[in-house]
C-alpha cells in the first residue's frame, strides 16, 4: 500500500509565528517514515515554500535561508495543486498554523478551493471560534454561561460610562488574538484607555470583560461524529493573568490534570462537548473554560489549532486519556480524511 502525502503547513503571517514552527516539528517528527510528508512553510512576510531541507532548521527558524532547499510555491486552482518546479500531490494537509491567517478560516477556504483535505476544523467554525465575541453570542443559545462584556469596534466612540458599570478586574481582548497577544487586564479605570489602545494594535474590535473569580481549566476533544474527549487539566496560576509569556514559559504557574472532583470533570466534558457541536468544531480543539468559586463553568475560547508539542496541554491531555503524541497525529488525519468521505456521501 503507497504512503500518503501529507502536508504540514507552518509558519505563517502572524504573530505566533514560532509557535508554529515549533508545533509543526512536532507533527513533522511523530509522522516519520509512515506517510510522505511535504513541509510546506510560509515566511512573515506571507510567501509559500516547499522545504526539503532537516527538521530541525524549522525549530529554529532558520529554514526560510536555508535556500538550496527551498522550492517558491504556486497554487494552481484548475488542476487543485501546489506546484513549484513540479506538481505537488497532496493527499491530506496538517494545518500546523497559529492565530490569524492560520486559525481563522482563511487557509481553511484555500484549502477547500484546491479540494485538498486538511485537519482541524471547517471555514465557518474557524472563523467563528477565533472572534471571542460571536462565539460567546452562539453558545449562550445552547445554555452555556460565559462573562458579562461589551464589544467595540475602532470606530467606535468608546462608551467608558458602560464600561465602568463592569466590575473590576477587567481584561480588555482583542477579538481575533490567539496566546492572550494584545489582552491586558487591568484593576483600575484608570489603565482602561492604554488597554484599549493596545488592544487596538492587535485587531480592529474588542471584548472589556469581566474577570471570572476562580480558575481556568482546558478539555481536549478529537473526531467528528464519533467524538472522544480526553482528559481536563487545570491552570493554576500564582500571577494573576495566564499571558503569552507564561503560557510558553510557565515560571510562574503548574498545569496539571483536573481529578479530584470526577463529578466537576465529567461536567467540564459536558460543557466543552456541547461548545464543540455548538460552534460545529470538526478535527479537534481544545475548549478553554473557567469554573468559579461555587463551581459554575463558563466558556473562555475555542483554540481550533492548540499548541502541538509533546508538552503542549492538548496533547498532554490525550496522554493523559491514553492516546500517544504518534497516534494522536494519525487520528486526526483520519478525522480529516473522513471529513472528505462525509462530502461525497
Amino acid at each position: 500500500m503507497s504512503k500518503q502525502n501529507v502536508a504540514v503547513i507552518f509558519g505563517g503571517a502572524s504573530n505566533e509565528y514560532e509557535v508554529s514552527l515549533k508545533s509543526s516539528y512536532a507533527v513533522v517528527e511523530a509522522l516519520g517514515d509512515d506517510y510522505n510528508v511535504i513541509k510546506i512553510g510560509i515566511t512573515k512576510n506571507g510567501e509559500w515554500y516547499e522545504y526539503r531541507g532537516e527538521n530541525k532548521k524549522i525549530l529554529n527558524n532558520t529554514w526560510s535561508k536555508d535556500l538550496s532547499y527551498l522550492n517558491k510555491l504556486n497554487i494552481c486552482l484548475e488542476s487543485k495543486c501546489f506546484y513549484s518546479n513540479e506538481k505537488i500531490n497532496i493527499d491530506v494537509a496538517f494545518i500546523a498554523l497559529h492565530g490569524r491567517n492560520g486559525e481563522d478560516g482563511r487557509v481553511q477556504g484555500l484549502l477547500d478551493l484546491l479540494d485538498i483535505p486538511y485537519t482541524g476544523c471547517d471555514v465557518l467554525s474557524s472563523a467563528l471560534c477565533m472572534d471571542k465575541f460571536k462565539s460567546h453570542l452562539l453558545v449562550e443559545k445552547y445554555g452555556v454561561k460565559t462573562a458579562n462584556k461589551l464589544y467595540f469596534k475602532e470606530t467606535d466612540n468608546i462608551d467608558y460610562q458602560s464600561i465602568r458599570s463592569l466590575n473590576l478586574p477587567l481584561y480588555i481582548k482583542p477579538i481575533n488574538s490567539g496566546s492572550s497577544i494584545g489582552i491586558t487586564r487591568i484593576e483600575s479605570y484608570d489603565l482602561l484607555e492604554q488597554a484599549i489602545n493596545d488592544a487596538f494594535l492587535v485587531d480592529s474590535q474588542l471584548v472589556v470583560e469581566e474577570e471570572v473569580k476562580g480558575y481556568e481549566v482546558g478539555c481536549a476533544i478529537v473526531g467528528n461524529e464519533d467524538i472522544f474527549i480526553g482528559n481536563v487539566d487545570k491552570v493554576e496560576l500564582q500571577t494573576k493573568f495566564f499571558s503569552f509569556e507564561e503560557k510558553y514559559q510557565q515560571e510562574h504557574s503548574k498545569i496539571r490534570s483536573l481529578n479530584e472532583d470526577a463529578i466537576l470533570v465529567e461536567q467540564i466534558k459536558k460543557e466543552a462537548l456541547t461548545i464543540y457541536q455548538a460552534l460545529g468544531c470538526s478535527g479537534f480543539a481544545r475548549i478553554d473554560m473557567f469554573v468559579s468559586s461555587n463551581n459554575e463553568i463558563y466558556f473562555n475560547e475555542v483554540n481550533t489549532i492548540p499548541g502541538f508539542t509533546n508538552e503542549s496541554r492538548y496533547p498532554k491531555m490525550m496522554k493523559e486519556a491514553g492516546i500517544s503524541f504518534k497516534n494522536l497525529v494519525t487520528l486526526i488525519i483520519r478525522a480529516a480524511l473522513s471529513k472528505k468521505d462525509l462530502k461525497l456521501t
